[in-house]
């Protein structure tokens, strides 16, 4: 039976990778990061490296975040020139090694550039990896296939009456408006992958919002036990009173409104700055911190005032003694004036700390000078690129990294990869990472509204 209702796309928080990656203009983790004028290219036979199909896309979705995948969505890349795909099959995995086939793709003859294409597809298995395998594209002599943007769709069966009861699926669902009325409900169990909004009069027991979770929940009356939201949550409460516990765990963007005292043990969601020792401080509040980023073009070169502007993505490159690269986007057209003002300026990346709200911390990430201005024209919308480079010498430091989500060793050499940047490594740092320990060469950072990325490279 076909779908009627599907999920908003569930490739967030994992992991891309591909079998190879035309760096440094497109990368494997470009396919995600929401920005239609970049993408992910395989490299061509010019590079003198293994070019052309078959060739590979793939997500991991993290252990314990499997899903149950039945629609792919593809936006081809924004210039004629990054070729397509025409036959490929759509794959998942629950160990990286062993794949199943969920659709068989063949015999597109054509595909505009920033064109989306879509196919749906019967699966009734929760997949942690879900992967493009390419034999074939649109090209013509560079032996190149890849893509501008990939989403991967979960089919809606939702199911709840009176209390809230969520049986037949525990992924990438989106309920919206999921509204419980009542005298008193008992537990409420949320998890993995759920955007949900609940409005309930009174909860008796326990409330478990966990793994993945965007929610607003707002209580009429109160919750008699313990809340726990654990495990990379966005979220906002509202509520008249409290009479147990409130833990707040594990990587989350917080926000929290009590009307009446909180009549239980603990609330444990921060403590006050005692110091300005980064790692003990990140350590005691990064997962009830809310990580926000600016960008600023400086005017004085041009004798303007310096300006902040929304961007919704920056790549950047930041290098010890040699060139620096940072690369942003701008939506829309509404800052091209100011833009052009501002053209001998500096661009400025900071990251800011928030903790209900107050901003605690903000560093300066990379700062480059304005060296290129670009229109991008895609198939829905226009924004303005800007990009720089700028030389700056660091002094080493000791730092110690956690977390890491994935790591690769080329060559000998260590490369880390990161969910979370750390403003305040740089290049030339003694890096220390569980039992290793080695010199930062350079650090490259990809950063948009679903997707933060920091990747490390030995020296």
């Amino acid at each position: 039976m076909a779908c009627e209702s599907y999920s908003v796309d569930i490739l967030t928080g994992g992991t891309a990778t591909a079998s190879t990656e035309a760096a440094p203009s497109y990368y494997d983790h470009y396919a995600v990061d929401d920005n239609d004028s970049t993408g992910w290219l395989s490299i061509n036979s010019a590079e003198g490296k293994v070019p052309g199909t078959p060739q590979w896309w793939k997500y991991d979705l993290g252990e314990g975040n499997e899903a149950i995948v039945s629609k792919i969505r593809i936006e081809s890349n924004p210039y004629s020139y990054l070729y397509p795909p025409t036959d490929f099959l759509i794959q998942g995995s629950n160990n990286d090694s062993d794949w199943d086939t969920l659709e068989t793709v063949s015999g597109i003859s054509s595909w505009a550039v920033s064109t989306w294409k879509e196919w749906e597809f019967t699966n009734t298995t929760a997949y942690r990896y879900y992967r493009i395998y390419i034999t074939d594209g649109l090209g013509t002599g560079e032996d190149q296939v890849g893509f501008a943007e990939i989403e991967a769709l979960v089919c809606l069966d939702v199911l709840f009456i009176g209390s809230i009861s969520i049986n037949s699926i525990t992924s990438g669902i989106d309920l919206m408006g999921a509204e419980v009325h009542g005298e008193s409900i008992d537990d409420i169990e949320i998890s993995d992958n759920i955007d949900a909004w609940h409005d309930t009069g009174f909860v008796d027991d326990r409330i478990e919002l966990s793994d993945d979770i965007d929610t607003i929940a707002e209580y009429g009356k109160g919750i008699s036990e313990d809340i726990a939201l654990t495990d990379w949550v966005n979220a906002f409460n509202s509520m008249d009173s409290i009479d147990g516990d409130i833990a707040v765990d594990d990587f989350m963007d917080f926000f929290i409104e009590i009307d009446s005292p909180v009549d239980g043990s603990n609330i444990e969601i921060s403590d006050s700055i005692d110091c300005l020792n980064w790692s003990e401080w990140l350590r005691e509040n990064e997962h009830i911190s809310v990580k926000r980023f600016y960008f600023t073009l400086t005017g004085a070169a041009d004798g303007e005032t310096d300006i902040i502007i929304p961007i919704s993505s920056f790549q950047a490159r930041k290098r010890d003694g040699e060139p620096t690269y940072l690369s942003v986007t701008i939506p829309g057209m509404d800052y091209a004036g100011q833009i052009a003002d501002r053209s001998n300026g500096q661009m400025i990346v900071e990251m800011a700390y928030f903790i209900n709200g107050v901003e605690q911390i903000r560093e300066e990430i990379i700062r480059v000078n304005l060296e290129t201005i670009r229109i991008d024209q895609g198939a829905r919308n226009r924004s303005i690129n800007l990009s720089g480079h700028r030389s700056e010498s660091f002094d080493g430091r000791v730092k110690d990294l956690s977390n890491p989500n994935y790591k690769y060793t080329i060559n000998g050499k260590i490369r880390y990869r990161f969910p979370q940047v750390d403003p305040y490594l740089n290049p030339g740092d003694l890096c220390r990472v569980g039992t290793d320990e080695f010199l930062v060469n350079y650090i490259t950072y990809s950063i948009t509204a679903n997707y933060r990325q920091m990747e490390v490279y030995e020296v």
